[in-house]
């Protein structure tokens, strides 16, 4: 109880205070002189003291000191029991007078003149044991042999067709075979990375002892030699920080793949962002002559092995096939997003903190994102982060929908950065630039049906700038500020062409779904008098949002009745109930093609101390009340029970983002299905007019009409084991 009370109330400081002491530590070190990017990284580190949410990677520690003090006294690895069975069964047990590498060339021996699957298994078994031992004391050519040895033997019992009458996929053996493939498979490629590197298409030549071993490294996926600055294993890492670490179990190594930048650029590689890792596996598959033993093998003593290693993309391939059979491959997909995580600027909260500081300076950073290789195959889905924050804070939800083999197969995720110190209707602005850049970079002919049916999911202020690429403005907004024509305006062209891009746009087609989480559509309570003042001294913006522009327009006292849009300096002055702006956010109607889902906040708190007495809901998120992050036109609503900051993050709220992603999924793929008579893929958009006639909803003057929202049950997921750790069910099939 004492634990969490004490994890309670640091949650409470934190949430309540964090802001104020980070804002406290700038006033004191930058109140009269320009922030620069020294100074964010400084607030950025300090703001960090919230660790809310924070990503930590490490590396994780092997005992090699106690591992070669085992092997000095002579207490080396232990021989499994199954393998200690055969050893005997064939005469060949390890005695005073006859070692564990006697046993294995004896066997060796045996099992050339009769293959058998218990052989194989044992085989592989020790010559991992003489791999590790060797290696241990620092004989890589030694080690290098009896690695492959394993490996290879582990294949042979694995696929080898000789064998198939035999095999027993649930037997202890065939799993324990497995893990020596792995395990001996691990060892050889860290051999070679630190020999010479895990060079791809490079054919190399081993002559160790009896074995002559030609092998090359090929990249499975849409990448080059040339794209990858390094390899690291995943398993010299471990992650904290995020709930669910996704791992499938199968065969190979998993590899964290660390991206460089390509001399020849595609089109998408400029959204690419530096450091962007790719989750691999490297399997190897031995050539079919060489797994099957000739007399030749027996009189000439020698073994001509021929092998490729394959880097598997493991969002992509769950199996490999191997003589007409599917093996499931072992991967994990957490550990490289917490590498790219960690060596980011993210990892420290600096593009959160520049963009609510002075935007000039996350100019650099603003823009939209892909971490994962462009396809055109797959329906973006365009993530877009709130006040204060960043990518980062999608890590959760992004983790647990990429690991669904069902989501990542149909959709691939994109984020939105952009300066959150600046009015969200200028972020709108800005993302719909961005939007059709990145479509005339990627697909200039608009020929590419899955970007016509994009989905966008924005949390907190992020759903309003979400919200703006689905509406028509008309002149709605514009007479909020004057009651006369725009062409009246006097100004120079320049200024009213910025004022128009602001006022005066249109729904983006491609747009077809919008999911807001914990979104302020009436405007947040913590956008009140005090923390708006406080804003005008430290946020810094440019001319035109701080509205210092408004002197270069000849005739604004006479044109506008209102100035506040054009005076609103800062996010959170866009952000207050009394906004104007978003009143009539609120009363204008999505575009028909778009439906709109929300997602709304409301925590339960206990009365005393936040830890004792009967839970209580709060109507709230602490940041924005239930009744103003209720959404009318939504045609699905639900409650989640967390914190503003913390909503995206819930199982509950991912759960719903999956629902709404399977049906959409559903739409696309109709939408998508070729036209009668005609081959190839329908390229029209989806539109109101693909629904059928039940689910069409009742459209007024080019908007959709409210629509009652469906509030949906949907159970807490939780790991039950409470140990961390999901794996996603993959299955071994008997080969």
């Amino acid at each position: 109880m004492l634990a969490a009370f004490t994890t309670r109330i640091s949650g409470m400081l934190r949430h309540w205070f964090s802001f104020f002491l980070v804002v406290g530590f700038l006033l004191s070190t930058t109140a009269c002189r320009p922030i620069n990017l020294q100074d964010a990284q400084r607030i950025a580190a300090f703001s960090n003291w919230t660790g809310h949410n924070r990503v930590n990677l490490r590396e994780r520690k092997r005992h090699v000191s106690w591992e070669n003090a085992k092997l000095l006294f002579g207490i080396g690895p232990e021989i499994s029991e199954q393998a200690t069975l055969y050893l005997k069964r064939y005469d060949v047990t390890p005695t005073l007078g006859r070692t564990k590498l006697d046993a294995l060339q004896q066997l060796q021996v045996l099992a050339e003149s009769e293959p058998s699957l218990d052989k194989e298994f044992t085989l592989s078994e020790l010559a991992l044991i003489e791999a590790r031992a060797a290696q241990n004391m620092g004989r890589a050519e030694k080690s290098k042999l009896w690695y492959l040895n394993s490996v290879y033997h582990a294949y042979r019992y694995l696929f080898s067709p000789q064998f198939n009458h035999y095999r027993n996929a649930y037997s202890p053996e065939f799993r324990m075979t497995v893990d020596y493939y792995n395990r001996s498979l691990e060892g050889l490629l860290r051999i070679l990375n630190k020999e010479d590197g895990l060079k791809p298409n490079v054919v190399r030549i081993l002559n160790i002892e009896q074995w002559h071993v030609t092998f090359q490294i090929q990249l499975k996926g849409p990448w080059a030699e040339e794209d990858f600055e390094k390899f690291e294993f995943s398993s010299d890492y471990e992650v904290t920080g995020v709930g669910n670490q996704y791992r499938t179990e199968g065969l190979g190594v998993p590899l964290i793949a660390v991206r460089t930048r390509s001399l020849n650029q595609s089109p998408a590689d400029k959204y690419y962002p530096d450091g962007l890792t790719i989750p691999i596996t490297a399997f190897l598959r031995f050539n079919d002559g060489s797994t099957s033993y000739t007399n030749s093998d027996i009189t000439e003593g020698s073994k001509k092995i021929e092998c490729l290693i394959e880097f598997q993309d493991s969002l992509k391939n769950l199996n490999v096939q191997v003589n007409g059979r599917p093996a499931p491959l072992q991967s994990d997909l957490t550990t490289p997003l917490g590498y790219f995580l960690q060596n980011s600027p993210a990892s420290h909260q600096l593009m959160e903190t520049v963009g609510l500081l002075d935007s000039k300076l996350v100019d650099k950073f603003s823009g939209l994102y892909m971490l994962e290789p462009y396809d055109p195959k797959r329906v973006p889905v365009l993530l877009v982060h709130g006040f204060w924050s960043g990518p980062f804070t999608w890590l959760e939800m992004f983790n647990e929908l990429r690991a669904l083999p069902e989501i990542r197969e149909q959709y691939q995720f994109w984020f939105y950065v952009y300066p959150t110190g600046q009015p969200f209707w200028i972020s709108a602005k800005e993302m719909r630039n961005d939007l059709e850049i990145v479509r005339n970079d990627i697909d200039p002919e608009r020929k590419i049906s899955t970007l016509d049916h994009m989905v966008l999911v924005g949390h907190s202020m992020g759903g309003l700038v979400s919200r703006l690429q689905t509406v028509n403005s008309g002149e709605s907004f514009w007479k909020i500020l004057s009651d006369q024509p725009f062409e009246n305006l006097q100004a120079e062209p320049a200024i009213k062409e910025e004022i128009r891009d602001v006022l005066f746009f249109e729904a983006n087609p491609s747009i077809k779904r919008v999911i807001t989480i914990g979104t302020p559509h009436r405007g947040s309570r913590f956008a009140n008098s005090f923390t708006r003042w406080l804003s005008h001294r430290i946020f810094r913006l440019p001319d035109l949002i701080n509205g210092s522009r408004l002197k270069q327009i000849d005739n604004a006292d006479e044109i506008f009745k209102n100035k506040e849009i054009l005076t609103t300096k800062t996010s959170l002055d866009s952000l207050s109930s009394e906004s104007p702006f978003l009143a009539e956010l609120v009363e204008s109607g999505s575009a028909p093609w778009v439906r709109t889902h929300n997602i709304v906040g409301n925590f339960e708190k206990r009365p005393y101390l936040g830890v004792f007495g009967k839970a209580q809901p709060t109507a709230g998120d602490g940041i924005v009340t239930t009744e103003n992050a209720r959404f009318e036109e939504a045609i699905s609503q639900i409650q989640v029970n967390a914190r503003h900051q913390d909503i995206q993050s819930h199982a509950r709220a991912i759960l719903e983002v999956r629902r709404i992603l399977r049906e959409h999924g559903q739409d696309v793929r109709t939408a998508l299905l070729p036209d009668e008579g005609s081959p190839g893929v329908k390229h029209a958009s989806f539109t109101i007019d693909d629904l059928p006639s039940t689910e069409k909803p009742e459209v007024k003057a080019g908007y959709r009409a409210p629509i009652q929202p469906v509030e949906i049950p949907i159970p807490d997921f939780s790991n039950s084991s409470g140990d961390g750790q999901r794996t996603i069910p993959s299955g071994w099939q008997p080969f």
